[in-house]
């Protein structure tokens, strides 16, 4: 009886040190970003558009990033829909467009006219940036009453 206990004793213990590894998961995650960045130039607040008007003017340049396997669309649209609007009496304003050059792509588009509601500007594919210039075509217009024209131009990101 007792060598009886002795080999179970045994076997149990041998049974328990039988495993010789064992693993973990060992995870992370990565969330997806899409991100836009617009560095204005002095030329963009300072508009002659009685006197001269311009013709492909830079006013800014722009950095667009994403790290999403499926790449990112950009947009553009304007809160005014291409018009620099005076803000003292809304009653007047000035019609613009914009030229978008991307060299990081080699997409150009000339001569855009800003819409209120976003329109599709330009695409990447994978991860990466887009990186270019936006410069502003507007006819000077001497008959302009004086005050501020403004709009608020926005070029956003959206993952694929």
């Amino acid at each position: 009886m007792k060598i009886a206990l002795i080999i179970a004793a045994l076997a149990v213990t041998t049974g328990a040190f039988a495993q010789t590894s064992d693993s973990f998961l060992l995870q992370g995650t990565v969330v997806s970003t899409c991100s836009v960045a617009i560095t204005a130039v002095p030329a963009a607040t300072a508009l002659d558009l009685a006197g001269a008007g311009h013709a492909g003017t830079n006013v800014a340049s722009f950095t667009s990033t994403t790290n999403d396997l499926n790449g990112m669309q950009l947009s553009i649209n304007d809160d005014n829909g291409g018009l620099l609007v005076n803000q003292s009496n809304g009653a007047f304003d000035i019609a613009y467009t914009v030229d978008y050059s991307a060299a990081s792509t080699g997409n150009n588009s000339p001569g855009i006219s800003p819409a209120v509601a976003p329109a599709n500007l330009d695409s990447i594919a994978a991860p990466g940036n887009i990186t270019g210039n936006i410069d502003i075509n507007v006819t000077a217009n001497p008959a302009l009453p004086d005050g501020s024209y403004e709009a608020n131009l926005t070029i956003s990101c959206a993952t694929l």
